[in-house]
């Protein structure tokens, strides 16, 4: 664990707290000075553990839990045998905790001055990646490295008005002899190629007095990420808390924490917001279902919203707008094809009565016509039977005839 501790504290920029930083130097020159320290198990006080999420609401139903995650601590990337564990170890846990149906959310117990500024990461990217509501619960101290780890939670509380936050900001410190020097008889110089005219630069100006290659190529980058995500994830801060300043809790409520209160606080707002985020969820796959004719107009699987609203950029919302024209122009040419085959049925049952008023009519005149020739036929005895049929077919035909000119002129 020594070597990792040291070499944590002389290879990497800060970003922590001053008296935080006090408290971790003379650690520092103790081992440097050959002080041994026991390997010893982590505290108590810095386990995951996970409460109750149940009440009589939920009695009966699935077991729902919440998941603590205390952050304690000089904020480290890799465990320390004798100290708090490392960012990636917590990380590993906070995904895990996250993957557990039973949990519907997360309270990490954040005491730290900050630490490492490469080890914020680990933790913040984590955070990211977790399906459950996270509330940060301070307890005493959250500042520097911490504070950048606790932006990134939903809801953040603290635990009383005088609690230390904030201190956002970046440095850095070391400690060595300035090049061609002699240090308890020992000559200690550095060399190095002829091409490699800008190696190292920041250290060895830092050596002589030259603060500002330094401060412009390592402390200010890493700074102005910090801030930059410190304003993304806290929108009401302002640049007064992003000059390095540490405030108390009662200072910056709204600004950079949302509430003062109880650990018993914490519990409600993850329920609270995991109840939300379940309910969101429910909207949002029904919302999924309905939208699928405008997904297919996109060209997209599904899409994705924020709060319950959704997004589209212009080249969608034209993609939309053509496929509603198709639809409205398609509508109109159903219209038309629709009255056009009314139209044409309402001629053709027309058509239809006046073929069968036609049919009648041809019917009614030919049983008269057939009525008045045998009549005539059976009065004239003289005639042939020859004649008679020749007559009796005449007579059909002129009757025939005159009821067709009949029926025209009726037209």
């Amino acid at each position: 664990m020594r070597y990792s501790f040291i070499s944590s504290i002389l290879n990497s920029p800060w970003q922590i707290e001053a008296t935080t930083l006090a408290g971790v130097t003379p650690i520092l020159y103790g081992m440097l000075n050959g002080i041994a320290f026991e390997p010893e198990a982590e505290a108590m006080n810095s386990k995951p553990y996970k409460i109750s999420a149940s009440s009589e609401e939920y009695e009966g139903e699935e077991k729902r839990v919440i998941n603590v995650l205390p952050v304690r601590g000089v904020i480290l990337k890799h465990d320390a045998e004798c100290g708090p564990r490392g960012t990636r170890t917590l990380a590993n846990r906070l995904l895990n905790a996250d993957a557990d149906n039973s949990v519907i959310g997360h309270i990490m117990v954040i005491e730290s001055g900050g630490g490492q500024s490469v080890a914020v990461p680990e933790l913040t990217e984590a955070m990211l990646k977790c399906t459950k509501p996270i509330v940060v619960w301070v307890d005493g101290m959250m500042c520097s490295a911490a504070m950048y780890i606790g932006s990134y939670a939903a809801y953040i509380i603290a635990s009383r008005e005088m609690d230390r936050i904030g201190c956002i900001g970046t440095m850095i410190g070391f400690e060595g002899r300035k090049a061609n020097s002699e240090h308890n008889n020992v000559v200690s110089i550095r060399l190095y190629a002829t091409e490699s005219t800008e190696k190292n630069d920041e250290y060895e100006e830092a050596l002589k007095g030259n603060y500002e290659i330094m401060r412009q190529s390592v402390l200010d980058p890493l700074n102005e990420q910090f801030t930059a995500d410190i304003k993304k994830n806290l929108p009401n801060s302002s640049e007064k808390h992003h000059k390095g300043k540490t405030f108390f809790a009662k200072d910056v409520l709204g600004e950079l924490i949302d509430d003062i209160g109880e650990f018993s606080v914490a519990i409600d707002k993850v329920i609270e917001l995991s109840d939300s985020n379940t309910q969101q969820q429910n909207l949002t796959n029904i919302d999924m279902k309905q939208f699928s004719f405008v997904n297919a107009a996109l060209g997209v699987k599904e899409l994705h919203s924020s709060d319950g609203y959704f997004a589209m950029n212009e080249e969608q919302l034209e993609a939309i707008n053509e496929a509603l024209g198709k639809m409205v122009t398609a509508g109109n040419s159903l219209k038309e094809a629709l009255k056009a085959k009314e139209t044409a049925e309402n001629n053709l049952a027309i058509a239809q009565g006046k073929i069968a008023q036609k049919d009648a009519k041809i019917k009614e005149l030919e049983q008269s016509s057939g009525a008045k020739t045998s009549t005539i036929t059976k009065e004239t005895d003289t005639i042939s039977n020859s004649n008679n049929e020749d007559k009796g077919a005449e007579t059909n035909e002129e009757a025939y005839a005159s009821c067709m000119e009949f029926l025209n002129m009726q037209e």
